[in-house]
Order: C-alpha cells, then structure tokens, then sequence
C-alpha cells in the first residue's frame, strides 16, 4: 500500500507576487542543500565567488540576453547618484556609458573587448514614458557575471568557479501568479528553468517564482574540457538526487536558452545536446502538478566566449554551466519527505564538520530523510 504524502510544510508560504518564504526546519533545509553544493564544487576545485544582486544593462546586452529574453528580466528604475546629486560623503559616480547612446542602443566600445569594439546589440526596450532603458537590472542569472569577470582576457588555464545569488524573472512571475488564480495574467509557454529560458510545468505551481535562489557552477575553457565538465557534474547530481531519496529525470530540454529564439535554434540545440534538465516533482499540495526542472546542465560552445572576448588555446573560449534552483530542491524534499524528516536531517548534520559532497554523504540524508517520514 502507498503511503499519502506528507502534508505542506509550515514553514513554507507562496506569496502572490512570485516570491517564497521559508521559515523554521524549510529555511534549514534550503540552507543545508546548498551547503552541499558548495562542498561539491569546492572538492571539483571551484573558486567561490560573490556576485552583485544586480547587473549592467551593457553585460546582458553583450551576453544577447535581450535577444532571447526582451522582457525577461527585472529592471531598476531608481536613478543612480550623479555628481551634485551624491549624498554628503558618497562619491559621485562616473558617467554612464548610456546616458549618450541613442534610446535602445549600445555604444561600441563600452565593454572591453581584446580586438574590436562591441556590437551595437538591441537593448530591452525603454519602460513606457522612459526615454532611456534604465541601466541597471536584477540577475536573471548568476553566469553573467562570471563572463564579465573574464571579458577580454586570454586564459591561461581552465576556469572554474561557483556563486549562489538571489535571481528574478519576469516569466515566472506571470506563472506564479496564473497558479493563485490571477485570471488577468495571459496563460503562455514562455517558461524558464534555472539556468536558462524554459523548463517543464509552463502553466506554474508554487515552485514558479519571480523571485528565486540559483547556485551555480561554471566552467570556462577548452571545448573538450568543458563538455567533460557538463558530463561530470551530471553524473554526480543524479547519484546526489538518488542519494537524497529524491526521483529525478534527466531530459533534453528544447527550449532556448542562449541568442535569438527560432525554430532552427531548437533543433539545433537539441541535435547538439546542448542543454540538460533534471526534472523533480515539487508536490504544491496534492494539486498534481508535473514536474519541474531543478537543476540544468548546458553547453554554450563559443557563444559566451566570443561575445566576451574570452581566448582559450588561441580560440574563443567554451563554456558550460551547472545550475541549481534551491528553493525547487527544498520544496522537491520537503514533498517526498516531509517537515518532520527535514528538521530531523538538519539537526543531525548542523555543526557537523565538512559536509561532503559525495553521493554517499547524501545517501546518509536520503536514508535518515525517509527514515523519519516513515
């Protein structure tokens, strides 16, 4: 006989507008997952870094997010601090680049670049009555900015870093709002995944959020060398999903996630097998929905690399990322496991020293998880 699921979690509450708060033993499991991932990307030798909550219009210009995704990301439309507009003891900032480029245009140039000037990329176009897209956006991701970080420059060795950052989508804002039964929201498949710009479950659940946590891995290098990578983190999410008493799928995902939409684009990567999504179902109270995509495995071949001016052995550079939406894993444990299992897991390991973050360490979580749902 099956057992019935566990019952929501309390410390888990789905607010209106796109974003979750966790509390109690969910806040701890959120925390304890990441943990985890960080440790395995420390034993693969990441360096960790820390990553602004917002990024440059110009950074996501060069990286053809807009291209993609015209409307996809949060703009903030505070005016930064100018000259005698500075607060007493602030510095005044520089001028923008912006402020003399055409309305939904960017200048050549502003980005740095090994050989030529960058190309004038469409903007996101200009907030209604606004002259000027504000330069300013929260991330829609966190990798923008690792290839910021490396524009212009000749690597000597392979890159491999990771940083977890808070990030925010408009598309999933829509979703959330459809699934409260927001009936002025337009239904779409205009659906995005944490790493890219789709996913499974476009008509949304509680794990559709506008505003989310991403941890993410990438890796910057030879084309061999990254595609080993992707194969390698693949392999060891799905033994920690297994691990973690979780039941997780991993598909070929068709949706774009980088450069202009377009039914060749899809084929293409599909062909390729550019992106991988490890699907999980989050539960959202006995209401059915399928599956989402928690954690993705892409390819970007010399995309990134060409657009940042990033050289590897004399040749645009590779890159590939491994990404991890948490607040997806938390309600994905929470729904095969339960609260009670979740607060038993976290107490058990908090104050333990080093984490690992091999499939045995998480098969002692998985174990002792559904020990206790039990």
């Amino acid at each position: 006989m099956t057992a019935p699921p566990p019952p929501p979690a309390a410390g888990v509450v789905q607010l209106p507008d796109g974003r979750l708060l966790l509390a109690g033993a969910a806040a701890a499991l959120h925390r304890w997952l990441d943990d985890q991932l960080l440790a395995m990307a420390r034993a693969a030798g990441a360096q960790e870094c820390r990553f602004p909550a917002s990024i440059d219009r110009v950074t996501l210009a060069r990286a053809g997010y807009f291209e993609a995704f015209p409307h996809g990301a949060t703009a903030l439309c505070s005016p930064p601090f100018r000259g005698a507009e500075a607060l007493p003891g602030q510095l005044a900032a520089p001028p923008d680049p912006l402020d003399a480029a055409p309305p939904g245009q960017l200048l050549a140039g502003s980005v740095p670049h090994p050989s030529e000037p960058a190309p004038a990329h469409q903007l996101e176009p200009a907030p209604s009555g606004s002259a000027t897209p504000p330069p300013y956006l929260l991330n829609p991701a966190v990798c923008y900015h690792a290839y910021a970080l490396h524009a212009g420059r000749r690597l000597a060795e392979p890159v491999l870093l990771t940083a977890r950052q808070s990030c925010f989508r408009e598309a999933d804002r829509e979703a959330g709002r459809r699934f409260a039964g927001d009936a002025s929201v337009a239904r779409t498949t205009d659906t995005a995944s944490p790493a890219g710009g789709g996913g499974a479950n476009p008509d949304g659940s509680p794990a559709r959020l506008w505003e989310f946590t991403m941890r993410e891995v990438v890796f910057l290098g030879p084309p061999a060398w990254v595609r080993e990578q992707r194969a390698a983190w693949s392999a060891r999410i799905e033994a920690w999903t297994a691990g973690l008493g979780l039941s997780g799928r991993l598909v070929a995902a068709t949706d774009p996630f980088f450069g202009a939409p377009g039914r060749g684009r899809r084929l293409l990567q599909q062909l390729k097998d550019l992106k991988l999504e490890l699907q999980l179902d989050v539960g959202g109270g006995g209401g059915g929905e399928g599956p989402v995509a928690a954690a993705s495995f892409n390819l970007h071949e010399d995309f990134f690399g060409t657009r940042f001016g990033i050289a590897c052995d004399g040749a645009p550079a590779h890159s590939g990322c491994a990404a991890f939406g948490l607040e997806r894993w938390t309600l994905a444990w929470l729904a095969r496991h339960g609260e009670r299992a979740a607060a038993a897991v976290t107490d058990e390991v908090s104050g333990a020293a080093g984490v690992s973050g091999t499939a045995g360490a998480a098969g002692t979580a998985g174990t002792a998880g559904t020990g206790t749902a039990g």
